[in-house]
């Protein structure tokens, strides 16, 4: 996979070696504005996991990789997104993402899903695209609704979050009803 370019300044960069110790300190600076939400978070403790995190999107085969990016805003990477469990045989995917905290609000997270999905429907074959947030997690669920993805319904003990069971709010997209980020 190559790299999306969005504009002069926002770009999406598949994840190489290299990016380890850059992801991995975002991560660490980031720490306790993702781990209310995300449980890798408490996984990645040194640049070796985010390194070995990047070795098994790599070594997976090309036909089966997931698409996994890093955000790169001005000169600097400020966030990660991606594909996960997709299923080429019935043509669906998910998306997940998460942003720096000092470059939230700024319309990064909404530019890049739109880039990601525009790619996926264009580039690929797949037909289908959930995003799942947390419950209660307001402003990772508002991007779906922006974007023209419709509220499926609530997954109960949807997701394993550090020491219990989280809901999560399931929304999807047909490539049918893909508007290019217009709605």
């Amino acid at each position: 996979m190559h790299s999306i370019a969005i504009d002069h300044e926002l770009r999406l960069d598949p994840l190489r070696p290299g990016h380890a110790s850059v992801l991995f300190h975002l991560i660490d600076q980031n720490r306790a504005h993702l781990h209310p939400w995300l449980p890798f978070v408490e996984h990645m403790q040194r640049a070796e996991d985010a390194a070995r995190f990047i070795q098994a999107v790599l070594l997976t085969p090309p036909q089966q990789r997931e698409c996994v990016m890093l955000i790169f805003y001005q000169r600097t990477y400020v966030g990660l997104i991606g594909t996960r469990d997709t299923d080429r045989t019935n043509q669906k995917t998910e998306i997940g993402y998460w942003i720096a905290q000092s470059h939230e609000g700024q319309g990064l997270i909404r530019r890049a899903c739109t880039a990601l999905i525009h790619h996926l429907f264009t580039q690929t074959e797949l037909n289908s695209i959930r995003i799942r947030c947390g419950v209660g997690n307001h402003r990772s669920a508002a991007l779906p609704r922006r974007l023209g993805f419709r509220l499926e319904g609530v997954e109960r003990a949807g997701e394993w979050l550090h020491d219990h069971f989280h809901d999560l709010e399931v929304y999807s997209l047909l490539k049918q009803e893909w508007t290019g980020g217009r709605v």
